[in-house]
């Protein structure tokens, strides 16, 4: 249950680091 929670939070931190490294 745990991790079929964090699994969404992990997606976006993922996606967040994407971004930040096209920004950059």
């Amino acid at each position: 249950m745990a991790l079929s929670y964090l699994r969404p939070w992990v997606s976006l931190l993922l996606a967040d680091m994407a971004l930040l490294g096209l920004l950059q």
